[in-house]
């Protein structure tokens, strides 16, 4: 069989999977633009004109909002922002349902790749449809600003399949050696704008030098005896060549742009006792997504405990259960090093990572291509029994309907907890309910749907649970404030201003606190602090400043 050939059952398939997985998603279609991050980046983003666009090369993805993600170099996925609002502006159904078809794309992609890879029509199809109707994808399907996802994965498997095409490169046929060449370069090409999506598209390069090592880089020595070691690093350098070299661009201009590779926010001992957890996690999203949610509760450990230990000695099993499985299956290996490598990126972003963004469903996306690869592998694997579903051995049709069924109800069901924020982080909040971040995120939404007793138990709770939290003192702050207790709001945000002195917003609100008690000189001098000690903002300490200035 031949993967690179079309032929009228792959394009009724391909449709059909195309069809499936948009329809699977479709009830996004009416969610709007949601209030976490889309609003931000789409709706009051300033910067989404064609003016701006050179701009998207020189500047952190976060720069029209706030210095606070220094982290995030991802030009190609404000270029999809741009085109998207040139196209539909604020039309959010034209939004969702272009995303819901990039997504659908991928789960293509993730067929014709297991088409190559397991080079058995079942297993590429069972793969395909495991992808498409994986659950954990909800967060990178529906919500907008989690498109980085499908448009990193779109040109990483895109760049692969190049890969692969171009492998025979040096076969003696001229006009198979040309249209290989041209998939080589292709392959390089395809590598940029994932790069320049998302930063998990660092998994690339590591994947093709791997293939190229167990697999052999070109066609034509895959049958013949091993090379000398010299020649097959030779031979696997130059199959990875183009994708390299767009790796060492793709470095070249983040460390220009940005002049560091991660700015560290937690410690390197913190970072390695959470990193088994995160793995484990990441493990569980893969293979058991359920429950699901925005926000989970992950914690930066300070010192190793049970769970930590329980952790490391999950990962020790995986480790070794997968060695031994991969010296039996030569493709296991590449199963499991598509699982790991696109997790590594996650991994050193501990390092800098905010408490609440330790783990979510969208870090999963590009790993779970080897689930839906395994799937695949597994289910093709098993032998036939003379029973037939739908002209297919009944223990191999079985678990793919019972796989696709429960993975399409339970992505259904995701899909309607972001139909509303109150539904988005109050489902967060049943589901990790020591997280801050949902907590206090559901609590406001709380108070704008007037339930105000609920909203100030849950920041009350929350502020027990997070003493020393920036977020948590100045959302209580704020809302005690807005809800005339001015006395507890300044108690608040003084702890708030104590904890971070570099955020402008605890000043400003501080100030309002204290004009609404009658002391403007104390306001006044909040401000003056504000102005000495905060690293941005600086022009709206200055205008409070000077609005106060103004009155008697």
């Amino acid at each position: 069989m031949s993967a690179e050939r079309w032929n009228k059952n792959h394009i009724v398939f391909a449709l059909s999977l195309l069809v499936g997985c948009i329809l699977l998603h479709i009830g996004s279609a009416g969610f709007g633009f949601c209030l976490y991050d889309d609003q931000h980046q789409i709706v009051h983003n300033q910067t989404l004109e064609w003016s701006q666009a050179t701009g998207y090369f020189v500047h952190d993805v976060w720069r029209f909002a706030q210095p606070l993600y220094r982290n995030f170099y991802r030009p190609v996925f404000l270029l999809w922002l741009l085109i998207n609002w040139k196209l539909f502006a604020m039309n959010a159904v034209a939004w969702h349902l272009v995303q819901l078809l990039l997504h659908a794309l991928v789960a293509v992609l993730v067929w014709r790749l297991a088409l190559h890879l397991l080079r058995d029509e079942f297993a590429a199809g069972v793969a395909g449809i495991v992808f498409a109707v994986h659950p954990a994808h909800v967060e990178s399907a529906v919500w907008l600003s989690g498109s980085t996802e499908p448009l990193v994965a779109f040109f990483f498997l895109a760049s692969f399949l190049a890969y692969l095409r171009g492998r025979r490169k040096s076969l003696p046929d001229a006009s198979t050696k040309s249209r290989a060449r041209l998939w080589w370069l292709l392959s390089g090409l395809l590598a940029l704008p994932a790069l320049f999506s998302k930063e998990t598209a660092l998994a690339l390069p590591g994947l093709i030098l791997m293939h190229a090592w167990w697999f052999g880089g070109d066609v034509e020595h895959e049958s013949e005896a091993p090379l000398p070691v010299g020649a097959k690093i030779l031979g696997v350098l130059s199959s990875a060549a183009p994708v390299l070299l767009a790796t060492v661009i793709y470095f070249g201009m983040r460390l220009a742009v940005m002049r560091h590779l991660a700015v560290a926010s937690n410690s390197l001992w913190r970072v390695l006792l959470t990193a088994p957890l995160d793995l484990v996690e990441c493990l569980r999203l893969s293979l058991w997504p359920y429950p699901l949610a925005l926000f989970y509760d992950l914690h930066l450990l300070s010192a190793p405990t049970p769970g930590f230990w329980l952790a490391l000695l999950v990962v020790v099993a995986v480790v070794a259960v997968t060695v031994w499985a991969s010296r039996r299956e030569p493709v296991l290996r590449l199963v499991a090093a598509w699982w790991l490598l696109p997790l590594l990126p996650v991994l050193a972003g501990l390092i800098s990572f905010p408490a609440g963004d330790l783990l979510h469903d969208r870090y999963v996306y590009l790993s779970t291509v080897a689930v839906a690869l395994l799937a695949g592998w597994v289910i093709a694997r098993l032998p036939e029994s003379p029973q037939k579903v739908l002209g297919v051995a009944a223990n191999r049709t079985v678990p793919l309907l019972v796989l696709t069924l429960a993975g399409a109800l339970l992505t259904i069901t995701q899909t309607q907890v972001w139909r509303d924020p109150l539904s988005l982080f109050g489902h967060a909040v049943d589901v990790a309910p020591e997280s801050v971040k949902a907590r206090n995120l559901y609590a406001n939404q709380l108070l704008k749907a007037g339930a105000l007793q609920p909203a100030l138990e849950l920041y009350a709770g929350t502020l027990r649970l997070d003493p020393d939290g920036w977020d948590t003192n100045f959302a209580y702050g704020v809302t005690l404030l807005s809800t005339g207790h001015p006395s507890e709001a300044e108690e608040r945000l003084r702890h708030a201003c104590e904890v971070d002195a570099t955020n402008a917003l605890g000043y400003v609100l501080l100030a309002e606190t204290l004009r609404a008690e009658g002391r403007p000189a104390e306001a006044r001098n909040a401000l003056r602090y504000g102005l000495a000690h905060a690293d941005s903002q600086q022009d709206l300490l200055k205008a409070k400043l000077a609005e106060l200035d103004g009155q008697p």
